[in-house]
Protein backbone atom coordinates (compact mmCIF):
# COMPACT_ATOMS: atom_id res chain seq x y z
CA UNK A 1 0.00 0.00 0.00
CA UNK A 2 1.37 3.60 -0.77
CA UNK A 3 0.90 6.54 1.62
CA UNK A 4 -2.18 8.70 1.78
CA UNK A 5 -1.67 12.14 1.44
CA UNK A 6 -4.86 14.60 1.69
CA UNK A 7 -5.76 17.00 -1.06
CA UNK A 8 -4.21 19.85 0.85
CA UNK A 9 -0.60 18.12 0.80
CA UNK A 10 -0.46 17.14 -2.99
CA UNK A 11 -2.63 19.95 -4.37
CA UNK A 12 -4.97 19.58 -7.39
CA UNK A 13 -3.37 17.17 -10.20
CA UNK A 14 -3.79 17.88 -14.00
CA UNK A 15 -6.58 18.98 -16.19
CA UNK A 16 -7.27 16.00 -18.28
CA UNK A 17 -6.73 17.36 -21.52
CA UNK A 18 -3.01 17.47 -21.07
CA UNK A 19 -1.68 14.91 -19.25
CA UNK A 20 0.88 13.80 -20.42
CA UNK A 21 3.71 14.49 -18.10
CA UNK A 22 2.12 15.49 -15.38
CA UNK A 23 3.91 12.78 -13.59
CA UNK A 24 7.73 12.37 -14.22
CA UNK A 25 10.42 10.19 -12.60
CA UNK A 26 14.28 11.31 -12.31
CA UNK A 27 17.05 9.68 -13.87
CA UNK A 28 17.89 7.88 -10.87
CA UNK A 29 14.41 6.63 -10.46
CA UNK A 30 15.12 8.12 -7.00
CA UNK A 31 11.96 10.28 -6.49
CA UNK A 32 8.63 10.92 -8.43
CA UNK A 33 7.06 13.79 -9.11
CA UNK A 34 3.42 15.44 -9.90
CA UNK A 35 1.98 18.70 -10.83
CA UNK A 36 -0.57 20.39 -8.60
CA UNK A 37 -2.85 22.72 -10.79
CA UNK A 38 -4.58 24.83 -8.71
CA UNK A 39 -1.48 26.14 -6.13
CA UNK A 40 1.25 26.80 -8.36
CA UNK A 41 3.45 23.76 -7.43
CA UNK A 42 4.54 20.27 -7.92
CA UNK A 43 5.40 17.93 -5.65
CA UNK A 44 8.19 15.92 -5.09
CA UNK A 45 7.68 11.93 -3.50
CA UNK A 46 11.35 9.40 -2.32
CA UNK A 47 10.33 5.98 -3.84
CA UNK A 48 10.27 3.49 -1.54
CA UNK A 49 9.81 -0.42 -1.55
CA UNK A 50 6.05 -0.44 -0.62
CA UNK A 51 5.26 3.21 -0.50
CA UNK A 52 6.31 7.18 -1.48
CA UNK A 53 7.39 9.80 0.80
CA UNK A 54 6.28 12.91 0.41
CA UNK A 55 9.80 15.13 0.73
CA UNK A 56 8.35 18.67 -0.65
CA UNK A 57 6.06 20.20 -2.14
CA UNK A 58 7.91 23.32 -4.28
CA UNK A 59 6.41 26.51 -5.25
CA UNK A 60 6.20 27.77 -8.95
CA UNK A 61 5.81 31.48 -10.29
CA UNK A 62 3.01 30.57 -12.60
CA UNK A 63 -0.67 29.83 -12.80
CA UNK A 64 -1.91 26.16 -13.55
CA UNK A 65 1.48 23.99 -14.23
CA UNK A 66 0.54 20.89 -16.25
CA UNK A 67 3.67 19.50 -17.45
CA UNK A 68 7.13 18.16 -16.02
CA UNK A 69 10.72 17.30 -17.67
CA UNK A 70 13.63 15.95 -16.02
CA UNK A 71 17.35 15.60 -16.44
CA UNK A 72 19.92 14.87 -14.05
CA UNK A 73 19.72 17.38 -11.67
CA UNK A 74 17.45 19.99 -13.53
CA UNK A 75 13.51 20.18 -13.35
CA UNK A 76 10.87 21.99 -15.70
CA UNK A 77 7.41 22.87 -15.42
CA UNK A 78 5.58 24.03 -18.24
CA UNK A 79 2.38 26.04 -16.72
CA UNK A 80 -0.77 25.90 -19.03
CA UNK A 81 -1.07 29.77 -19.83
CA UNK A 82 2.68 29.35 -21.52
CA UNK A 83 4.72 30.03 -17.67
CA UNK A 84 8.47 27.91 -17.85
CA UNK A 85 10.30 27.28 -14.51
CA UNK A 86 13.51 25.71 -14.21
CA UNK A 87 14.46 24.16 -10.55
CA UNK A 88 17.41 22.17 -9.73
CA UNK A 89 16.98 18.81 -7.14
CA UNK A 90 19.33 17.76 -5.30
CA UNK A 91 20.73 14.18 -3.22
CA UNK A 92 18.08 14.22 -0.95
CA UNK A 93 14.66 15.27 -2.97
CA UNK A 94 14.85 18.88 -2.17
CA UNK A 95 14.52 21.54 -5.35
CA UNK A 96 15.24 24.87 -5.41
CA UNK A 97 14.50 27.41 -8.58
CA UNK A 98 17.31 28.23 -11.23
CA UNK A 99 17.68 32.43 -11.19
CA UNK A 100 17.95 33.05 -15.23
CA UNK A 101 15.48 29.89 -15.81
CA UNK A 102 11.81 31.77 -15.72
CA UNK A 103 9.65 32.15 -19.10
CA UNK A 104 6.41 33.70 -20.28
CA UNK A 105 5.31 32.67 -23.77
CA UNK A 106 2.72 35.15 -25.26
CA UNK A 107 -0.02 34.28 -23.46
CA UNK A 108 -2.48 35.38 -26.11
CA UNK A 109 -1.66 32.05 -28.40
CA UNK A 110 -3.70 29.25 -26.81
CA UNK A 111 -3.11 26.39 -24.29
CA UNK A 112 0.37 25.21 -23.94
CA UNK A 113 0.78 21.49 -23.37
CA UNK A 114 4.22 19.87 -22.96
CA UNK A 115 7.67 20.21 -22.69
CA UNK A 116 10.48 17.52 -23.17
CA UNK A 117 14.42 17.69 -22.54
CA UNK A 118 17.13 15.79 -24.95
CA UNK A 119 19.64 13.55 -22.97
CA UNK A 120 22.10 16.20 -22.53
CA UNK A 121 20.33 18.46 -21.01
CA UNK A 122 21.51 21.59 -23.77
CA UNK A 123 17.39 22.27 -25.26
CA UNK A 124 13.74 21.64 -24.16
CA UNK A 125 10.92 21.86 -26.80
CA UNK A 126 7.57 22.87 -26.04
CA UNK A 127 4.63 22.75 -27.72
CA UNK A 128 1.15 24.52 -27.14
CA UNK A 129 -2.24 23.55 -28.71
CA UNK A 130 -2.22 27.20 -31.00
CA UNK A 131 0.09 25.45 -33.66
CA UNK A 132 3.40 26.93 -32.19
CA UNK A 133 6.42 25.28 -30.85
CA UNK A 134 9.24 26.57 -28.67
CA UNK A 135 12.65 25.58 -28.76
CA UNK A 136 14.65 26.63 -25.58
CA UNK A 137 18.38 26.48 -25.20
CA UNK A 138 20.01 25.46 -21.60
CA UNK A 139 23.37 26.56 -20.19
CA UNK A 140 25.92 24.69 -18.18
CA UNK A 141 23.61 25.76 -15.16
CA UNK A 142 20.29 24.75 -16.64
CA UNK A 143 19.49 28.23 -17.18
CA UNK A 144 17.45 29.82 -20.06
CA UNK A 145 19.96 31.03 -23.30
CA UNK A 146 17.40 31.82 -25.97
CA UNK A 147 14.00 30.74 -26.88
CA UNK A 148 13.06 30.20 -30.78
CA UNK A 149 8.95 29.91 -32.26
CA UNK A 150 8.33 27.71 -34.87
CA UNK A 151 5.09 28.27 -36.42
CA UNK A 152 3.59 25.03 -37.45
CA UNK A 153 0.45 26.50 -38.97
CA UNK A 154 -2.66 24.58 -39.33
CA UNK A 155 -1.35 21.69 -37.09
CA UNK A 156 -1.73 21.29 -33.16
CA UNK A 157 1.83 20.17 -31.75
CA UNK A 158 0.99 18.28 -28.42
CA UNK A 159 3.14 14.77 -27.37
CA UNK A 160 6.53 15.50 -28.24
CA UNK A 161 9.66 12.87 -27.13
CA UNK A 162 13.56 13.03 -28.29
CA UNK A 163 14.74 10.71 -29.98
CA UNK A 164 18.51 12.00 -29.84
CA UNK A 165 20.54 15.00 -29.34
CA UNK A 166 18.26 17.25 -32.44
CA UNK A 167 15.61 14.64 -33.31
CA UNK A 168 12.51 14.87 -31.99
CA UNK A 169 8.53 13.19 -32.40
CA UNK A 170 6.13 15.58 -31.91
CA UNK A 171 1.80 14.69 -32.18
CA UNK A 172 -0.21 17.00 -34.51
CA UNK A 173 -3.36 17.11 -33.00
CA UNK A 174 -5.36 18.78 -35.30
CA UNK A 175 -4.16 17.12 -38.47
CA UNK A 176 -3.37 13.63 -36.33
CA UNK A 177 -0.26 13.47 -37.60
CA UNK A 178 3.33 12.75 -36.42
CA UNK A 179 6.46 14.40 -37.43
CA UNK A 180 9.86 13.76 -37.29
CA UNK A 181 11.78 17.18 -36.79
CA UNK A 182 15.31 18.11 -36.08
CA UNK A 183 16.62 21.02 -34.44
CA UNK A 184 18.28 23.05 -37.24
CA UNK A 185 21.51 25.81 -36.95
CA UNK A 186 18.64 28.37 -35.94
CA UNK A 187 17.27 26.58 -33.18
CA UNK A 188 13.74 26.01 -35.72
CA UNK A 189 12.01 22.94 -35.55
CA UNK A 190 12.55 21.16 -39.11
CA UNK A 191 9.87 18.49 -40.57
CA UNK A 192 11.83 15.68 -41.94
CA UNK A 193 9.16 13.02 -42.14
CA UNK A 194 5.53 12.94 -41.30
CA UNK A 195 2.86 10.28 -41.15
CA UNK A 196 -1.01 11.71 -41.41
CA UNK A 197 -3.71 9.38 -40.26
CA UNK A 198 -6.70 11.38 -41.07
CA UNK A 199 -8.33 10.67 -37.83
CA UNK A 200 -9.45 12.70 -34.85
CA UNK A 201 -7.57 14.18 -31.91
CA UNK A 202 -4.00 12.24 -32.59
CA UNK A 203 -2.08 13.58 -29.14
CA UNK A 204 0.31 11.89 -26.90
CA UNK A 205 3.11 9.84 -27.65
CA UNK A 206 6.41 7.32 -26.47
CA UNK A 207 8.85 6.05 -28.31
CA UNK A 208 10.42 2.38 -27.27
CA UNK A 209 13.65 2.15 -25.92
CA UNK A 210 15.17 0.84 -28.88
CA UNK A 211 14.35 3.24 -31.42
CA UNK A 212 12.63 1.18 -33.52
CA UNK A 213 8.70 2.93 -32.97
CA UNK A 214 6.64 5.48 -32.30
CA UNK A 215 3.49 4.97 -30.12
CA UNK A 216 0.49 7.68 -30.43
CA UNK A 217 -2.64 7.93 -28.84
CA UNK A 218 -6.12 8.67 -31.02
CA UNK A 219 -7.98 10.41 -27.59
CA UNK A 220 -11.28 9.91 -28.36
CA UNK A 221 -11.41 6.46 -30.78
CA UNK A 222 -8.94 4.71 -27.67
CA UNK A 223 -6.66 3.63 -30.20
CA UNK A 224 -2.68 3.40 -29.87
CA UNK A 225 -1.05 3.80 -33.41
CA UNK A 226 2.32 2.45 -34.21
CA UNK A 227 5.17 3.91 -36.39
CA UNK A 228 8.06 2.70 -38.00
CA UNK A 229 11.02 4.56 -37.49
CA UNK A 230 13.70 2.30 -39.24
CA UNK A 231 13.80 5.00 -42.30
CA UNK A 232 13.03 8.05 -40.59
CA UNK A 233 14.73 10.43 -42.70
CA UNK A 234 12.66 9.87 -45.42
CA UNK A 235 9.14 8.18 -44.53
CA UNK A 236 7.38 7.19 -41.03
CA UNK A 237 5.04 4.10 -42.25
CA UNK A 238 1.91 3.20 -39.99
CA UNK A 239 2.13 -0.58 -38.90
CA UNK A 240 -1.37 -0.50 -36.90
CA UNK A 241 -4.10 0.72 -35.38
CA UNK A 242 -4.72 -1.19 -31.77
CA UNK A 243 -8.25 -2.32 -31.33
CA UNK A 244 -9.42 -0.63 -27.84
CA UNK A 245 -11.65 -3.06 -25.41
CA UNK A 246 -15.42 -1.48 -25.14
CA UNK A 247 -16.04 1.79 -23.80
CA UNK A 248 -18.21 1.95 -20.64
CA UNK A 249 -18.60 5.93 -20.19
CA UNK A 250 -18.78 9.18 -22.94
CA UNK A 251 -18.12 12.79 -22.71
CA UNK A 252 -19.01 15.66 -24.71
CA UNK A 253 -16.41 17.98 -26.09
CA UNK A 254 -18.45 20.51 -28.11
CA UNK A 255 -20.16 18.41 -30.55
CA UNK A 256 -18.11 15.27 -30.33
CA UNK A 257 -18.44 12.67 -28.07
CA UNK A 258 -15.60 10.56 -26.78
CA UNK A 259 -15.90 7.09 -25.88
CA UNK A 260 -12.49 7.06 -24.75
CA UNK A 261 -9.81 9.89 -23.10
CA UNK A 262 -6.12 7.72 -23.71
CA UNK A 263 -3.67 10.37 -22.89
CA UNK A 264 -0.30 9.27 -20.79
CA UNK A 265 1.35 6.07 -22.08
CA UNK A 266 4.87 4.45 -21.29
CA UNK A 267 6.57 2.11 -23.41
CA UNK A 268 8.39 -0.95 -21.61
CA UNK A 269 10.19 -4.01 -23.53
CA UNK A 270 7.52 -5.78 -24.53
CA UNK A 271 4.22 -3.85 -23.18
CA UNK A 272 2.65 -0.72 -23.88
CA UNK A 273 0.44 1.18 -20.63
CA UNK A 274 -2.22 3.52 -22.00
CA UNK A 275 -3.95 5.63 -19.22
CA UNK A 276 -8.41 5.83 -20.13
CA UNK A 277 -9.27 8.35 -17.65
CA UNK A 278 -13.00 8.46 -18.86
CA UNK A 279 -13.06 4.50 -18.76
CA UNK A 280 -11.20 4.70 -15.27
CA UNK A 281 -8.54 2.17 -16.28
CA UNK A 282 -5.29 1.15 -17.44
CA UNK A 283 -5.34 -0.53 -21.02
CA UNK A 284 -2.21 -2.86 -21.16
CA UNK A 285 -0.85 -4.39 -25.08
CA UNK A 286 1.62 -6.68 -25.71
CA UNK A 287 4.01 -5.29 -28.56
CA UNK A 288 4.49 -7.66 -30.90
CA UNK A 289 7.76 -8.55 -33.28
CA UNK A 290 6.27 -6.37 -36.13
CA UNK A 291 5.51 -3.39 -33.68
CA UNK A 292 1.77 -4.11 -33.95
CA UNK A 293 -0.45 -4.42 -30.44
CA UNK A 294 -2.11 -6.99 -28.66
CA UNK A 295 -4.69 -5.95 -25.67
CA UNK A 296 -3.84 -8.47 -22.60
CA UNK A 297 -6.38 -7.62 -20.51
CA UNK A 298 -4.90 -9.87 -17.24
CA UNK A 299 -2.37 -7.41 -17.12
CA UNK A 300 -4.77 -3.70 -17.04
CA UNK A 301 -5.84 -1.91 -14.20
CA UNK A 302 -9.53 -1.03 -13.46
CA UNK A 303 -11.67 0.47 -11.20
CA UNK A 304 -8.94 1.92 -8.91
CA UNK A 305 -9.65 5.61 -7.44
CA UNK A 306 -6.55 7.48 -8.53
CA UNK A 307 -7.21 6.46 -12.34
CA UNK A 308 -9.71 8.91 -13.24
CA UNK A 309 -10.10 12.46 -15.12
CA UNK A 310 -8.29 14.61 -12.56
CA UNK A 311 -5.63 12.07 -11.45
CA UNK A 312 -2.55 13.78 -13.15
CA UNK A 313 -1.90 11.08 -15.25
CA UNK A 314 1.05 8.31 -14.36
CA UNK A 315 4.79 7.91 -16.03
CA UNK A 316 5.84 3.98 -15.81
CA UNK A 317 7.65 1.99 -12.70
CA UNK A 318 10.55 2.96 -10.56
CA UNK A 319 12.90 -0.14 -10.16
CA UNK A 320 11.17 -2.01 -7.19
Amino acid sequence: GLNIYSQKDLGIASFPVFLQDAVVYTDDLKYVMNVNNADRSFSVFKIHEDSLELVQKQQTDYDYPNAMASRGNLVYVLHIDGGLQGFQIDASGKTTPISNATLQFDTNIGAFVNVTINNSATSLVVTSASGKAYVVQLDALGGFKSATETDFENKNPFGSAFMNENTIAITNAFNSSVGIYTIDSNNKLDLISESIAKNRALCWLRIDGDKRYVFATNTPEGKVYTYDLKNLDAELPLVSRSTPPPSRNTTNQGDAIFPYAYSDLVVTENYIYVLDGLNERIDVYSIQSDGSLVLDTSKGFSNYPIINMVSGGFNGFSKN
